[in-house]
């Protein structure tokens, strides 16, 4: 009896054994579970780092000046500054003269020290004036030839004012602008077109 007893004795811790290593089987399943999860986080949180890093630097990107090139000559200018002019200058080129005129006020009025200010006042101008606003087209024309007197298109804007002041009506005006270029810019084409106004208005 003893012996069956010792065999029954042995038979249960043979079951308690084989019942310890199945809990340690499930114990070892759910870490395998446990450690894949975590693994897969960490790979997605890895994989969230990366695009929130590429986002920052492609955010940031978008902030670094641009090197342009204006008239032969090369400016550090906002990305967001190139934008507004070309945009403006688009808008121009398809008619969109209301569309152009926003522009280039917008882009002047948030960069006052633009390198693309006597192109905008230049475009500025003829936007106007093609929408028959002279006030404002001399305007523009004024502020290009006032503030850039060295600029290329200064002497061309100082006759288009004269002309818009022949468009108001006003000749005695439009002589002092015809004036202003044969004084300031002689032997230019400009000079010799307002020679010629000058003549008519004689």
């Amino acid at each position: 009896k003893a012996q069956a007893d010792d065999i029954t004795q042995l038979k249960n811790s043979l079951l308690d054994l084989a019942n310890q290593i199945e809990q340690l089987r499930a114990e070892i399943a759910r870490n395998r579970g446990a450690t894949e999860q975590l693994s897969n986080d960490l790979a997605g949180l890895q994989r969230q780092q990366r695009a929130l890093s590429q986002g920052i630097d492609s955010r940031l990107k978008q902030l670094e000046p641009v090197t342009v090139t204006i008239d032969g000559r090369t400016y550090s200018v906002d990305p967001s500054e190139k934008r507004g002019f070309e945009s403006a200058l688009d808008a121009m080129k398809a008619q969109d003269y209301a569309k152009a005129i926003a522009g280039f006020n917008d882009l002047l009025d948030r960069y006052s020290r633009t390198p693309y200010a006597p192109q905008s006042y230049y475009w500025l101008g003829n936007a106007y004036y093609a929408q028959k606003d002279c006030k404002q087209a001399t305007n523009a024309f004024n502020q290009l030839a006032t503030r850039y007197p060295d600029d290329s298109r200064a002497a061309e804007s100082l006759l288009s004012a004269g002309n818009c002041q022949i468009e108001l009506n006003d000749r005695k005006a439009a002589r002092r602008y015809y004036e202003s270029v044969v004084k300031q810019y002689p032997g230019s084409e400009e000079a010799a077109t307002a020679k010629e106004r000058l003549a008519k208005l004689r």
